[in-house]
């Protein structure tokens, strides 16, 4: 059962291929944007397997959040290629795929919170425990977001994992938390999770980015309106 999985959730994005319980991804991280490298390397690197857009089972790809922008490309993308094969697709929210990423792999009855960078100061950030999501996803400032899981679970174990400790290590380092790398591209797990059945299979017009927070136009539009 070929499932294909796009991620351009961040600026490095990343492809994943599920074929019947062997798994294949890349990431990628250059100057070009999702848009200019896409579809013409998705469908290069397909190729490589002997796999094209007719021979896949069904689509996943990396809904959010994160860049509004990426998520849009890469929902957009996904949409397209299903539409034209006639395939479902699967969409799974970025910090399940962190969270259910190998780099956590083992980590039983410890909080584990997935973050990412959400620019503007602000981490994307769950907390989950024994594969269990136990605070949804949300947006705010590294301490502010330490704090909420902090008084969520008061005096247990916790895991960081996710992009956002490239940034922001010293704050939790600061709460006493441990840190994991992420230990492959973020498509590889969020692929096996689309495969594991946990998420549903839609129709591609179904598919929406998973934003947590309002898009900057949206905002900044506000602002020009109350201006007048």
């Amino acid at each position: 059962m070929p499932i294909f999985c796009l991620d351009t959730s961040t600026r490095k994005g990343s492809m994943a291929l599920w074929l019947d319980g062997r798994v294949e991804s890349t990431a990628y991280d250059d100057p070009r944007s999702h848009a200019e490298r896409l579809p013409v390397e998705a469908l290069a690197w397909l190729d490589g397997f002997g796999i094209t857009l007719a021979n896949l089972d069904a689509f996943a790809v990396v809904a959010g959040p994160g860049s509004f922008t990426g998520l849009r490309v890469g929902v957009a993308t996904t949409q397209g290629w299903a539409f034209a094969a006639g395939k479902p697709v699967i969409a799974v929210p970025t910090l399940d795929a962190v969270a259910a990423d190998r780099g956590a792999n083992g980590l039983t009855d410890v909080v584990v919170v997935p973050m990412i960078d959400g620019q503007r100061s602000e981490i994307f950030f769950s907390a989950w425990k024994n594969g269990t999501e136990l605070l949804p996803a949300a947006a705010a400032r590294p301490a502010e977001a330490v704090a909420s899981v902090i008084a969520a679970f008061p005096g247990q174990a916790v895991v960081a994992i996710g992009d956002a400790l490239e940034k922001y290590s010293a704050v939790v380092d600061a709460a006493g938390w441990s840190r994991r790398d992420m230990a492959a591209p973020l498509a590889e797990s969020a692929v096996r999770l689309a495969a594991s059945g946990r998420y549903p299979s839609i129709t591609p017009h179904a598919v929406r980015p998973i934003y947590v927070r309002r898009p900057d136009a949206e905002t900044a539009k506000e602002r020009r309106d109350r201006a007048q």
